[in-house]
């Protein structure tokens, strides 16, 4: 993983200094460039670029830390927390409250520390331009797949400059965690292809090392903040395939030169590949009463799904969100609370629609009192307010559910693309399939795969995607 702060869901969570990783650029002295790779990353650097089907342009440093070292790295220190610091903490919590995605005790500086400080084995510094490893013992086999994902950072920043295009974008896009996903996604592709060509021992060690890692955090860690920490590591693979489907390795380094805006396009890569862009929205209105907080800043399409899901049935939040266009969303002070109010609009009149049945829903489940719609113009704008506290967050299963729907609905898509479908055929079918209630039956709420179904149901879902695949082909011709 890159060290830079995560900005997915940006109005939610990015808190600078606060919730960001700890190391800072140039901590270290520089260090020369290496003629040649430290012998013990050598293959690994050779495997990489072969997988990625890029060269290096030269071997970067490698830097072995002690645990206590690493650690230090990757967390932040909460005495160094200013005053501004702590506020927009505070605000940030208060405004996950009010959408509904966080449990009234949880301390979330402490909580995103814990998940930075548990899931890290390695990262690449594009300033420093040095890769970190956590300890200095012999490479096991999960060190190595990672050292596998972060050398493709180090050939993503020698051909694209990242630090530049991030730059860029946190200028033209700063609220959108889109090319975040296609960075850590584009590793993470050739992490998953590295860990394929290991042997038998090796990939157990690995998946071994991810479960407990996962089973480590959870206990100390709330899915939702789980959930966002990974959203451009688990949705940014299917945005590559999907590239690679359509346009081979070229493409995916074309959408380096023209990163993703928006993350509908982590939502549904085929809106990355029809290179889909957000509508422009003007921010919501503060009333008379209320006192906004800061700047306006974009919700998305995906903090849209993760909202509804976390109250609704899956299929259900997917189906409104598919079919965002755009929003705008404040902070606001209402009656002494801390309140937020987002401006959504549909592509379509039927998508506006679709979204505010989906949100009075969701408002239903919430608190009584806590959140409202109002129809305006070409949308629907919500405000809701934090219920304090007392409140319960949304629950694992919930969660579990929305993951489970959006990694196989994204499958799905990148498998019609991959046997040469247009992408709104593509699209027709992966949506058709997901919003089905057998295959939410089976798969989301039996949260399992196609291979562990019986056979009987395994012959039940091939006779329904065998229907939608009809059906989507003749409602596009």
């Amino acid at each position: 993983m890159s060290h830079r702060s995560v900005r997915f869901l940006a109005p939610l969570i990015a808190v600078t200094v606060a919730l960001g990783v700890g190391n800072v650029p140039g901590a270290f002295a520089a260090a020369a460039t290496p003629k040649e790779w430290d012998a013990r990353i050598a293959p690994i650097a050779k495997a990489a670029q072969r997988i990625r089907g890029l060269k290096f342009e030269h071997p970067v440093p490698v830097r072995f830390l002690t645990e206590t070292a690493f650690r230090k790295q990757v967390t932040s220190d909460r005495n160094k927390l200013t005053k501004k610091d702590k506020r927009e903490i505070k605000t940030v919590t208060e405004t996950l409250r009010a959408f509904g995605l966080l449990p009234g005790n949880v301390d979330l500086f402490d909580a995103v520390n814990t998940a930075k400080g548990e899931g890290v084995l390695a990262y690449y510094s594009p300033e420093d331009h040095e890769v970190v490893v956590r300890g200095k013992g012999p490479i096991d086999a999960p060190t190595r797949a990672t050292l596998a994902h972060e050398l493709t950072h180090v050939l993503q920043d020698q051909h694209f400059d990242l630090p530049k295009i991030e730059r860029e974008d946190a200028k033209e896009h700063p609220d959108s965690g889109a090319l975040k996903a296609l960075i850590e996604g584009d590793a993470n592709w050739v992490e998953d292809k590295y860990v394929g060509e290991m042997n038998g021992a090796d990939r157990k060690a690995y998946i071994d090392s991810i479960t407990a890692s996962g089973s480590a955090s959870s206990g100390h860690v709330p899915g939702i903040v789980q959930f966002i920490l990974g959203a451009p590591y688990e949705l940014g693979p299917s945005m590559i395939a999907a590239l690679r489907a359509t346009g081979g390795r070229a493409a995916v380094d074309n959408a380096f030169r023209a990163p993703p805006t928006n993350e509908a396009q982590m939502l549904d890569p085929a809106k990355l590949v029809l290179n889909t862009t957000a509508r422009t929205v003007a921010a919501p209105k503060v009333n008379a009463g209320e006192r906004r907080i800061g700047r306006s800043e974009e919700f998305g399409a995906l903090g849209l799904y993760i909202m509804l899901a976390s109250r609704i049935p899956a299929a259900d939040a997917f189906a409104a969100a598919e079919g965002w266009a755009g929003d705008r969303q404040i902070a606001l002070h209402k009656q002494a609370k801390t309140c937020a109010r987002v401006a959504f609009e549909g592509r379509t009149p039927a998508d506006t629609t679709r979204i505010r049945t989906a949100l009075d829903a969701w408002a239903a489940a919430m608190p009584a009192g806590t959140a409202s719609t109002r129809s305006r113009g070409d949308g629907v704008d919500l405000t809701s307010c934090d219920p304090g506290t007392g409140v319960s967050g949304p629950s694992e299963e919930k969660l579990t559910q929305a993951q489970i729907l959006l990694s196989e609905r994204n499958g799905s898509l990148v498998e019609a693309l991959q046997q040469k479908a247009t992408p709104r055929l593509a699209t027709c079918f992966a949506n058709g399939l997901a919003t089905e209630p057998l295959f939410t039956e089976l798969i989301v709420q039996g949260n399992t795969g196609f291979s562990q179904l019986d056979p009987a149901s395994q012959g039940r879902l091939r006779d329904l995607a065998t229907a939608v695949a009809t059906r989507c082909r003749s409602a596009t011709g």
